[in-house]
C-alpha cells in the first residue's frame, strides 16, 4: 500500500487566537500527522452583517500576517498545510499562502466560481462527497480535472458528532468503483467514543488513502469543534495504530 496520509483538522479550534492555532499546529506535529488543516474564510463570505452569527465568525479570523506565521510554523515542522475555502475571497488568500492543497466543501460542490478558480491549479484537491449525489460528484470532477492534478474524494457524515449507525462506509467502495479516484474519509464520530479509534482502522481495510480527524487541545475545554475532535496523545495514537495496521496487510 502507498503511504496513508493524516490529516489534523484544525477547522477553527485555534478560536481566532493565534497562540492557540500555533500550539494547534504544534501538536499535530508531535502527534506525527502528515498534514494540518484549517477553514480559511471571510465573515462576509458567509454571513450578512446583520446575522446573529456575523461577529462570532468575524471574532474566528485571522489576519494575513497571522496566516503567513501558521504556514511557516507548519513548513519548519515538515507538515503539509492544506485550507477549507468557503468563497472566491478566501481561495485568493490560499493561493497567496502557497498552500499545498485546498479542500471544497459539499456547500461548494455545485458553485461554478469555485469549481472554475481551482480548475486551473496544479495542486492536490479534496472533495467533500457527503450528501452529494453521482451527478454532482462526477460535474465537479469534470471542471476540477481541465488541469491534471490529484483528486480525492473525501467520506464522510456531517453531523457532530455521528452516530455510528450514519458512518455507511460501505459507500467508500461505491465511490471507488464508480469514480475510480483516491477516497479519503472525514470521521466525525465522537471524539471520547472507543469507536473514534476504530473507525479509521475499518476505513482502511476498505482502500482510503486519506484519514481526517480533529484535533483540539483539550476536548473538556468544549471549545470550538470539540465534538469529533480527538487530544493530541488521541493523535499520536491513532497514527501509530495507522501504520501498524498498514503493516498487516503486507505487500501482495
Amino acid at each position: 500500500m502507498k503511504k496513508i496520509q493524516t490529516i489534523a483538522e484544525i477547522a477553527n479550534a485555534h478560536e481566532g487566537l493565534i497562540r492557540k492555532a500555533s500550539q494547534l499546529v504544534e501538536a499535530a506535529a508531535d502527534a506525527k500527522a502528515d498534514i494540518v488543516k484549517f477553514q480559511l474564510f471571510t465573515a462576509d463570505e458567509l454571513l450578512t452583517k446583520n446575522h446573529p452569527e456575523f461577529k462570532h465568525y468575524k471574532k474566528l479570523t485571522m489576519t494575513q500576517d497571522e496566516w503567513k506565521k501558521l504556514v511557516k510554523i507548519a513548513r519548519k515542522r515538515k507538515l503539509k498545510i492544506f485550507f477549507d475555502v468557503f468563497g472566491l475571497k478566501s481561495a485568493k488568500l490560499a493561493k497567496n499562502f502557497n498552500a499545498d492543497g485546498y479542500k471544497i466543501h459539499l456547500s461548494d460542490i455545485t458553485n461554478p466560481d469555485i469549481l472554475n478558480y481551482f480548475s486551473s491549479s496544479k495542486k492536490p484537491i479534496l472533495l467533500s462527497t457527503a450528501g452529494a449525489n453521482e451527478i454532482e460528484i462526477q460535474n465537479a470532477i469534470d471542471v476540477l480535472t481541465k488541469r491534471k492534478k490529484e483528486i480525492t474524494l473525501m467520506h464522510g457524515y456531517q453531523g457532530f458528532p455521528t452516530n455510528i449507525n450514519d458512518l455507511n462506509l460501505k459507500r467508500i467502495l461505491e465511490l471507488k468503483t464508480k469514480f475510480d479516484l483516491p477516497i479519503g474519509i472525514m470521521d466525525h464520530i465522537s471524539g471520547d467514543s472507543n469507536m473514534s479509534q476504530i473507525i479509521p482502522l475499518l476505513a482502511l481495510t476498505l482502500g482510503v488513502s486519506i484519514i481526517e480527524k480533529h484535533i483540539t487541545l483539550n476536548r473538556n475545554e468544549k471549545g470550538i469543534d470539540y465534538y469529533s475532535s480527538l487530544e493530541p496523545n488521541e493523535f499520536k495514537n491513532m497514527t501509530k495504530l495507522i501504520k501498524n495496521t498498514v503493516k498487516t496487510f503486507g505487500n501482495q
